[in-house]
């Protein structure tokens, strides 16, 4: 017999395939083959012992298939629709307006449009038409029910309209002084459209007299003088000044203001700075003439203020350094934030520089109110951002997700008129749009890059004493709220955020982001100053999502009869499990939670795996497993005996034990990955558990192989025979 017919007889590559088998019970639903061609001129000789190396070869190419096929479906995955959050962890359900509520809320709404105050900037629309339309539209009123509810709104007072002016600061101011500075302060006022009114007939009056008897100018002038004893004066709480700011050319004043408007389409806002020359107070001045009379245009009267408070023993008189004058109708509904140029009252004056100015237009109700509380106007611009996004969100059906958030024109026109007339300052409106965003959230799953935005924008408008204790204290239950639905969603992440989406990946990338940029926040501190510190939530998060993931894969794989081979089955496809989670850790969550909320997740996740597959294991070897693993052979023909390696059902048992220890091998791999030294590895022990089964599986080889020759024998005795 040559050499080569031997060979051909036990390592021939002719033979054909094994049918594959189907795990039953699997949850991966992989087809595992369980036998690589024979390798065997005969297939009579490897069929002999039910192709044991074979099969034991096929182990090795099995987890490249599992792994080929969830990367199939994983890609298959990838531009889908991200699972609904609310769908996994329920929708958490907010305040709702009462009936009653909601209609107060629609004819506030309907006030504020009806009374819309300043001019119409970018981003606004203008059309009154347009506002009610989509008010009507987001509400859901009725035609009926809008024109009862609109004529109610008519019915209100109509508010006061209300002019605040910042005085910031002024550069290049001309030196008026010896030592090259001078002293600048600011005097400030609206001229009311009654007395410009007034002032006109007054003027056109004198004219006409004039023309007709030139000579009667004289007995005019007396007549003047007694009609100007009977006309109003100006009120003295239409002039306010700032502080006097010593030697300096760029004064710093930072100073606000406050007027009452008569009629905002034709009253002025007058502001003249002058060089202060004398220790007396030219405020004190100001507030002492409770009526000032005999003067004509506003600018006079400023100057007869300065020249009664500020004439010294020596003569002196402050000096004028220039003026500004603004019609109010001019002025936006976002208001005005400008450098403006100084000008002179005459051409024979002097005058250079500039002077930075913020005006802005609101409304106050006279309801006995203090101006300073308007917690219920904030209260309701909540809710009114509520509605509109309510209605956005309805528009955008199934894909809220892909929304950005933006309101149309129309909402975003009624809210900033809502903002000027409640007088809600920028850091409220901010609070508003961060409360109302996150509270819809919890409903729908708004987009969470948005939702930073509003963050940082909150954070960034903030400043130690903007906000009121009531505004902060809501800003705490809307912190703490966030923050626990995403804790939620943490421990749901393997369901909702799955790394093969990438809208999935991304929503829970910028979710962290949320998280860190809160917690990092100065507001959120001082809302929230006793709470535990963000790694140690979302650390004790990641740990009973993991478990609960694990205890669901558990069951998953339980199998329905308890027998030897069946446990070992469904330990093999649970470690398996666990190891896919592993690789997908490795590969997306653990750079990501690094680099957003500084959590190490593989060390988390790896430890606690490495506890509950150890402890599971450990249960089923003191119970049903120990046959499996732990029958000591002392001798072949012990083993022999014992093995019954004619048994496919033994024989299989084998194979499978020596795949669960192939499963945790890998298990053990990953360890590599840890980035802190762990001594107490529990799956350490593995080698252990295996001691005999080696034994085992080495006894059971030799008689495989010995089996294997003798076949061949034989078989070469009948090829000669």
């Amino acid at each position: 017999m040559s050499q080569h017919t031997r060979r051909g007889r036990i390592g021939s590559q002719t033979a054909k395939r094994q049918p594959s088998i189907q795990r039953s019970g699997s949850p991966t639903g992989q087809e595992v083959s369980m036998a690589l061609p024979s390798q065997c001129g005969n297939s009579s000789v490897p069929e002999s012992d039910g192709m044991f190396f074979e099969t034991f070869t096929a182990l090795a190419g099995k987890q490249e298939i599992v792994r080929i096929k969830t990367k199939k479906k994983e890609d298959m995955n990838r531009d889908k629709t991200p699972p609904l959050e609310t769908n996994i962890i329920g929708k958490q359900k907010g305040y709702q307006l009462s009936s009653k509520e909601f209609q107060l809320l629609y004819i506030e709404v309907l006030y504020t449009i009806k009374h819309k105050i300043g001019t119409t900037s970018g981003g606004h629309t203008p059309y009154i038409h347009d506002l009610y339309a989509y008010a009507q539209d987001s509400f859901g009123v009725s035609p009926e029910d809008h024109a009862t509810l609109l004529a109610r709104a008519s019915e209100v007072k109509a508010p006061i309209v209300i002019l605040n002016v910042s005085v910031v600061k002024a550069k290049n101011l001309e030196a008026k002084d010896a030592n090259g500075f001078s002293d600048p302060y600011c005097m400030l006022g609206v001229i009311p459209a009654s007395r410009l009114a007034e002032e006109e007939i007054s003027d056109e009056e004198e004219k006409k007299n004039k023309k007709r008897n030139p000579l009667r100018k004289l007995s005019g002038s007396f007549k003047k003088k007694k009609a100007q004893k009977k006309k109003e004066g100006i009120p003295a709480k239409y002039i306010q000044t700032t502080t006097v700011k010593q030697e300096t050319l760029n004064p710093v004043f930072n100073e606000k203001f406050r007027f009452d408007l008569e009629d905002v389409e034709r009253d002025m806002l007058h502001l003249d700075i002058w060089d202060h020359d004398d220790e007396s107070s030219v405020f004190d001045a100001a507030k002492k003439l409770n009526e000032v009379k005999g003067f004509k245009g506003l600018e006079r009267v400023f100057k007869q203020i300065a020249q009664s408070a500020r004439t010294s023993s020596s003569g002196n008189i402050d000096d004028f350094l220039g003026a500004v004058c603004f019609r109010l109708s001019d002025i936006p509904s976002t208001g005005i934030d400008e450098w403006v140029d100084l000008e002179a009252r005459s051409t024979k004056s002097n005058v250079q520089g500039q002077i930075h100015l913020k005006l802005s237009l609101a409304t106050r109700e006279d309801r006995g109110i203090p101006e300073e509380d308007n917690w219920n106007d904030i209260r309701q611009h909540e809710d009114l951002m509520a509605i509109f996004i309510e209605h956005e969100i309805r528009q955008c059906q199934n894909d809220v997700y892909k929304w950005s958030g933006n309101l149309p024109q129309e909402a975003t026109t009624i809210l900033h008129q809502h903002a000027i007339q409640g007088d809600i300052t920028d850091v409220q409106k901010s609070m508003c749009r961060w409360l109302s965003f996150s509270r819809k959230h919890m409903e729908h799953p708004i987009d969470y890059t948005f939702l930073l935005k509003l963050l940082q924008d909150l954070n960034d408008k903030w400043m130690p004493g903007s906000l009121s204790r009531e505004e902060e204290e809501s800003l705490t239950d809307s912190f703490l709220l966030f923050r626990d639905f995403c804790l939620a969603l943490i421990r749901k992440q393997h369901d909702i955020f799955p790394p093969s989406n990438n809208a999935a990946f991304h929503r829970l990338e910028y979710m962290l982001r949320c998280l860190a940029c809160m917690y990092k926040s100065k507001l959120f501190q001082k809302c929230c100053p006793f709470e535990r510190d963000m790694q140690s939530e979302i650390n004790h998060s990641i740990k009973k999502g993991t478990q609960a993931w694990y205890e669901h894969m558990s069951a998953l794989v339980k199998p329905q009869v308890r027998d030897e081979d069946n446990i070992l089955n469904s330990l093999v496809d649970l470690t398996n499990l666990v190891n896919m989670q592993l690789q997908k850790t490795v590969d997306y969550h653990n750079e990501l939670y690094i680099s957003t909320v500084g959590v190490k997740y593989f060390n988390l996740i790896y430890k606690q795996l490495d506890k509950f597959l150890t402890g599971e294991i450990n249960s089923h070897i003191e119970d049903e497993l120990s046959e499996a693993l732990s029958p000591r052979l002392d001798n072949f023909n012990e083993g022999k005996s014992l093995l019954n390696i004619d048994n496919p059902v033994r024989i299989q048992m084998t194979v499978t034990s020596f795949e669960l220890y192939l499963a945790l091998k890998h298990f053990n791999i990953y360890r590599s990955h840890l980035t802190c030294e762990y001594e107490d590895q529990q799956l350490a022990q593995m080698y252990q558990w295996f001691k005999i089964a080696v034994q085992r599986w080495l006894t059971l080889a030799k008689l495989k192989l010995t089996s294997r020759i003798q076949r061949a024998v034989e078989l070469d005795k009948d090829l000669f025979s």
